[in-house]
């Protein structure tokens, strides 16, 4: 019962994160929160699946280059989680979006690149 209200709260927060993207078609931000839902619910390959389906037209939002960031890191692969962090820009993203930068700072440590992850 607790998982079935926590996907409730979890679509309707997503309906409002998702609305706010630009630049999606409709069906597009269809496919966008399957792949939040899925990234929520931890299949970290799925949702990469389903990000990588929105990224050749989108390659330049901060929003999916972030999640593809955090599924590959979450999977433990640091460096391609970190190619993805490095091409997030920081005008795209708000300031509620503290964990890119954790989590970004966090793989640079990971890879040993410890100045570049206090720059962060």
């Amino acid at each position: 019962m607790k998982r079935i209200i926590g996907l409730l709260v979890f679509f309707v927060v997503i309906n409002f994160g998702v609305s706010a993207q630009k630049g999606f078609a409709p069906m597009e931000k269809i496919k966008l929160q399957e792949a939040n839902t899925a990234f929520y619910a931890n299949y970290y390959e799925e949702a990469i699946m389903l990000y990588k389906s929105l990224y050749n037209k989108h390659m330049g939002s901060s929003l999916l280059n972030s999640k593809l960031g955090f599924c590959y890191l979450y999977l433990g692969d640091y460096q391609d989680a970190l190619d993805y962090f490095d091409a997030v820009s920081g005008e795209g993203l708000k300031a509620k979006d503290a964990d890119y930068y954790f989590g970004h700072g966090k793989k640079k440590k990971k890879v040993g690149k410890y100045e570049e992850a206090l720059v962060k």
